[in-house]
């Protein structure tokens, strides 16, 4: 115990000063500051710290503040160590010399946490300085910021010429201060300031300084002011005396100051939230807190110190991590940080940040005081907001593709409306051969219009048409399709956790997430295998990982497993981005999985993958589950009869030349009196001088939209009906254009007999 309390003792010894920490704002906000802040400003150190009364700012010396900043920020910029020296404001109103030494703590990523240092009490040393340089400013200097209070007094004779009193002639402003003097005392009576000097002892002896010129020197404990004073007294010349007041109330409380100090930083030590140690250089702890022998996994402090023979080999994961710290430590003198892995008693390990600073006891003896923060839950945590993050800007970047695929989308169904319905017109009239050709081509227009919606299923913009699936019974009739899919040297394992596994979701959609992730699976594996999907349901809490990206709710999950080969890294991460693939060019489009992507995101559900290079690969789709309908709704089919014109005349307006020639052909087939135009003045011209009856307009047209070209129709009272038409997607258009609805919209590409029967449902309907 006493050598405990020794050490702690000469760590608060040999502090001429006062350590702090603070921020880097304009008021140099302390967050830590130490009790000799108090001894020599005299303010209480907590009224410094977060300004609680004032800030460390307002104790510089006015005329030092602009340097100071200049310096700290400097240093800051170059993160050097810097010192300086200026003036402080103590509470009494003196001003007294410091010096300090500080640098900037910066965050792994650079950032500036705090500024840390130490100030230190050069006063005496700066105006000794000062006298050197030059001696008359130095003595007024000496004399009007002595730490000392400083009285020159002349003697006061009373009828019988003996002395009865001193009259003060000049003081200082630590005078004034220490006596608490506000008003000029030049003139003022010494013992009227000083009530308790007149006792006959300490009277006595200031009159013999007059008549013996003795110098006298004594301490006393002055009530007036409760403080320990140390008294000097010599004499000038023509009876004056020089009368020196020294505070000594903090000397004299030195040992219990001490002792007060120790005890708190003990307190501390010992219940400090981070772990902390004092150890040797050689590797034996000398203490340690509780704190520390927890993350450690010991029942006490004791425990440790007795059981870490050497800290290298017990506790680091590494030893030689330790060894490299022991290197540099030696030849530095500020704290310095670490992570490392380290060991707990029972094996396991953990990844700490670790705080070291070399320190010295009297006999100049090396330790070293560390603090320890167990991060090991930050790193996940950090690992996972990264993945997270990552997911989010894989997400945005899917969203950009998937605009430029609704816009590609838009012109491939233009150029597909001729090369389809222009093949359906010439089927009736040529011989088998020709048919043969024309069906190819129709087949080929057909697997293009399939491509493109892919494209509008992974762009978001294809209406989904969704119903109560059970899924669980999808996998399960879906089951002999997925077997005819895959190699007869690969196993299907297909399992269930659940019996039923209701959500709402577009069926053939679904399939064909099923029947991609499954080929994908197949791929990965290279001559005998096996696939399982397996499906179950996941709550998804506040507390989740994933309840950044899915809300809260139970959601059913179904896992794609493949023993294959695994995905690298680098090309992990961009499994999802379209026409990205590592197959050859006539085995892979790119688009299988980015459409899987798009698929579940419409569904507002949400895709994982975990891969291991040699094991195999893993995809987790999460759908929303919904309640089990209570009955099952199926649709009828819509008729497909077609039906022959009536007298009625049509005008078509589209800008694509090819679309317009084939709209005419077909309307012409079915007897219709037919009109064109190509842009906003033709259309109004031929619907003045003309009675139409149903206008087919394209709706995305240069300098006008189809509903705008209507709208001008219906101003000029001209009664007709309307058809739009676009290569864009029906859900896209109806949320632009509010007015558009299945009734009175076609989405091209289409087939002659549905555009027939779309006219011909609409001019039926007239009023």
């Amino acid at each position: 115990m006493a050598e405990e309390f020794d050490f702690f003792s000469n760590i608060l010894k040999y502090i001429d000063g006062f350590f702090y920490r603070c921020r880097n704002d304009e008021f140099w906000t302390m967050t830590y500051i130490s009790s000799g802040f108090d001894q020599i400003t005299g303010y209480k150190k907590e009224n410094i710290i977060g300004n609680t009364l004032f800030s460390y700012e307002d104790l510089i010396f006015p005329d030092d503040r602009q340097y100071v900043r200049n310096v700290v920020e400097k240093h800051l910029e170059d993160r050097t160590i810097f010192k300086l020296r200026y003036r402080l404001l103590k509470k009494n109103g003196s001003a007294i010399w410091v010096e300090e030494n500080g640098s900037g703590l910066f965050s792994e990523t650079g950032e500036l946490l705090f500024i840390e240092g130490v100030v230190s009490n050069i006063h005496e040393l700066k105006i000794s300085e000062m006298e050197r340089d030059n001696a008359v400013a130095s003595q007024s200097l000496l004399f009007e910021n002595s730490m000392s209070g400083i009285a020159f007094c002349k003697i006061l004779l009373d009828d019988n010429f003996d002395i009865a009193d001193f009259i003060i002639y000049q003081a200082n402003n630590e005078f004034r201060a220490l006596f608490q003097e506000n008003k000029p005392v030049k003139g003022e009576s010494f013992t009227s300031i000083i009530p308790e000097l007149l006792e006959k002892p300490f009277f006595k002896q200031f009159c013999s300084v007059v008549e013996n010129n003795d110098r006298i020197k004594f301490e006393t404990y002055l009530y007036s002011i409760r403080k320990w004073i140390e008294i000097t007294s010599y004499r000038l010349i023509e009876e004056k005396i020089a009368i020196l007041f020294k505070d000594i109330s903090n000397e004299r409380n030195k040992d219990r100051m001490i002792h007060e100090s120790e005890e708190r930083f003990r307190g501390i030590f010992e219940n400090a939230p981070l772990g902390m140690f004092l150890s040797t250089i050689e590797g034996r702890f000398i203490k340690v807190n509780k704190a520390l022998s927890e993350m450690l996994g010991y029942l006490s402090p004791q425990e440790v110190v007795n059981s870490v023979k050497s800290i290298s080999e017990d506790l680091y994961l590494n030893p030689l991590d330790r060894t490299k710290i022991l290197t540099e430590q030696l030849n530095t003198s500020t704290m310095s940080h670490y992570v490392n892995e380290y060991k707990k008693a029972d094996g396991s390990v953990f990844s700490a940040n670790l705080y070291l600073k070399k320190i010295m006891d009297k006999d100049s003896k090396i330790y070293l005081l560390g603090i320890v923060e167990d991060i090991t839950t930050k790193l996940k945590i950090k690992e996972e907001k990264e993945k997270l993050e990552s997911q989010v800007i894989q997400a945005q970047k899917m969203e950009g593709v998937g605009r430029l695929a609704g816009g590609l989308a838009h012109d491939l169904n233009n150029l597909l409306v001729p090369i389809l319905g222009f093949s359906e017109l010439l089927i009736d009239d040529c011989n088998e051969t020709q048919k043969d050709a024309l069906n190819e081509i129709r087949s080929a227009a057909f697997s293009s219009r399939e491509l493109v919606k892919r494209l509008l299923v992974f762009s978001r913009s294809h209406q989904i048409l969704k119903s109560e699936i059970d899924f669980v019974s999808l996998i399960k009739n879906f089951e002999k399709l997925i077997r005819g899919s895959i190699r007869e040297n690969i196993e299907l394992d297909i399992s269930t956790e659940i019996e039923e596994g209701w959500i709402s979701a577009d069926k053939t959609q679904l399939e064909q997430v099923v029947l991609n992730l499954t080929v994908n699976s197949q791929d990965a594996i290279k001559g005998h295998g096996k696939i399982s999907i397996k499906t179950y349901t996941e709550v998804i809490s506040e507390d989740n990982p994933l309840y950044s990206v899915l809300n809260k709710g139970t959601y059913l999950c179904c896992d794609f497993t493949d023993n294959g080969s695994g995905i690298p890294p680098d090309i992990l991460k961009n499994i999802f981005v379209p026409f990205f693939t590592t197959k050859s060019p006539d085995s892979g489009t790119g688009l299988g999985l980015s459409t899987v992507y798009g698929i579940i995101h419409q569904h507002h559900g949400h895709i994982t993958v975990e891969s291991e290079i040699d094991t195999g690969t893993t995809f987790k789709v999460m759908l929303p589950v919904i309640d089990k309908p209570s009955v099952d709704e199926k649709s009828s089919p819509s008729s497909k009869e077609l039906f022959l014109a009536h007298g009625e005349t049509i005008l078509i307006v589209e800008d694509d030349q090819n679309v317009l020639n084939l709209t005419r052909n077909i309307l012409k087939r079915f007897k219709y009196n037919v009109l064109t135009a190509t842009h906003k003045e033709e259309a109004m011209e031929k619907l003045i001088h003309n009675e139409v009856n149903l206008m087919v307009t394209d709706i995305v047209m240069p300098g006008i939209h189809g509903p705008e070209l209507y709208r001008y129709a219906k101003e000029l009272n001209i009664d007709l009906k309307v058809l739009y038409m676009s290569g864009y997607d029906e859900n896209y258009i109806q949320k632009s254009f509010p007015e558009i609805n299945d009734d009175n919209f076609i989405n091209k590409p289409f087939s002659i007999n549905d555009f027939g029967e779309k006219v011909n449902r609409i001019l039926k309907n007239q009023d």
